[in-house]
């Protein structure tokens, strides 16, 4: 059963998934691989990067970085990508 009108709504959708929908931003410790943030929900059309400018980037302290895949090149001081 689909929202009326939700999954076709262009603000929301994922070209990945085909359909608008909500994503959320985890962060996982590579140490001991518990949940170390949660983050959203954030509309699909928002990309990696617009994600993480809204709360990770501030949230990291002086010095500390996170690691991330390449969705979230583009701010090389705070988070690290391949």
């Amino acid at each position: 059963h689909e929202l009326s009108g939700f999954s076709k709504c262009k603000r929301f959708y994922s070209h990945k998934f085909r359909s608008a929908g909500l994503r959320y931003e985890v962060g996982i410790c590579i140490l001991t691989g518990h949940i170390v943030w949660i983050n959203g929900p954030f509309r699909c059309g928002m990309n990696d990067l617009q994600v993480s400018r809204q709360a990770l980037i501030g949230a990291l302290e002086k010095g500390e970085m996170a690691e991330a895949d390449r969705g979230y090149e583009g701010e090389h001081l705070k988070i690290k990508t391949p």
